[in-house]
């Protein structure tokens, strides 16, 4: 099988799917394959090799939602209480954005409910994304609020979609879940992170910021041209960060990425560390939200909403996303 799948990643390459490319097959209790194929910068001669670092951008997610679950079997936040009772920022009355009057200015009302953690985790926030969401996007540029990629806290300080738990958008709620967690500890996120969930993993190669021996292994971001090629793009960095983002800021390896997934497969997080091991979960925070011997409530509401009829897309293109950070703020290092 190991050689099928190399060849199926050099195929990949060969054929101008990817510049390059690391893959994983893991399950509870090994790596079952780790392949490399390509170039980490197109047209460097750099090879991908299997230790490489890349931004893993909503990956980050994942381990921002465990995080946040951890908390939670702690007793030191309610999935279900207001957001505000733990991060100051959230207890601000939330506002819905309506729409925009006749001089381009935006329209919104007073938020019915309010934002919880489980909403921030399950996307039903109604904190959006402005590359999906048109006219999130078109708030952006009427505030002249600073993007994401600024790291700047107003950033997120966005009215919502929709009101709290009526619907369902992919968006900015675990960024806000992050900022959560590090008002809560007093911790950055990414200290919070090698403290309790990437050091005892043993992931090594997973933080918010390189550090000299991750860069020299680091992937570059590529676009992809008209043409169907790659350019590789240099992005800056933020000027004055405010916060970690929960929701897309990590730099990983596929080896790091793959023992957490081994530790959300598995029902002991022992054999998955190579330093201490994590306190046990029950077994894991979310794989048994709901069952009748977790201790945790249900993450996911037993009627999910739909996703929100009003979203537009702006173009799904990681590509396009990150063109127009560029363009409209500044990204961090990648």
């Amino acid at each position: 099988m190991t050689n099928q799948l190399d060849e199926l990643l050099e195929a990949g390459v060969a054929k101008g799917a990817v510049p390059g490319v690391v893959a994983a097959i893991v399950n509870r209790n090994e790596m079952t394959y780790l392949g490399a194929a390509g170039e980490r910068s197109i047209g460097t001669g750099a090879a991908m090799t299997t230790d490489t670092v890349g931004a893993i951008f909503s990956m980050t997610k994942a381990i921002t939602g465990a995080a946040a679950m951890q908390l939670v079997e702690q007793g030191k936040v309610d999935l279900d209480a207001p957001a505000g009772n733990y991060c100051p920022e959230l207890a601000e009355p939330a506002t819905v954005l309506e729409g925009f009057d006749a001089d381009g200015q935006p329209i919104t009302r007073p938020a019915v409910g309010d934002v919880t953690l489980r909403n921030l985790l399950t996307h039903t926030s109604g904190y959006v994304y402005d590359i999906w969401n048109a006219d999130m996007g078109r708030w952006y540029e009427a505030t002249e609020t600073p993007t994401l990629f600024s790291l700047m806290i107003d950033a997120l300080k966005t009215p919502l979609a929709f009101d709290p738990g009526t619907q369902w958008e992919y968006g900015i709620g675990i960024d806000w879940a992050g900022i959560l967690i590090e008002r809560v500890t007093g911790m950055t996120l990414g200290a919070y992170f090698a403290d309790h969930l990437t050091g005892p993993l043993g992931m090594n190669d997973t933080a918010f910021a390189h550090t000299e021996d991750m860069l020299a292994r680091a992937s570059a971001v590529h676009a992809r041209l008209p043409d169907g090629g790659f350019v590789a793009m240099d992005l800056p960095a933020a000027e004055a960060p405010e916060f970690e983002m929960g929701g897309g800021g990590l730099h990983s390896t596929m080896t790091d990425y793959g023992r957490f997934m081994r530790m959300t497969a598995s029902s002991t997080v022992r054999e998955c560390s190579n330093r201490r091991p994590l306190r046990r979960w029950s077994p894991t925070t979310w794989a048994t939200c709901g069952s009748k011997n977790s201790r945790l409530p249900c993450l996911h509401s037993p009627t999910m909403p739909k996703c929100s009829p009003t979203s537009q897309s702006r173009g799904g293109s990681p590509s396009r996303f990150m063109k127009q950070r560029v363009r409209r703020g500044a990204p961090p290092e990648h």
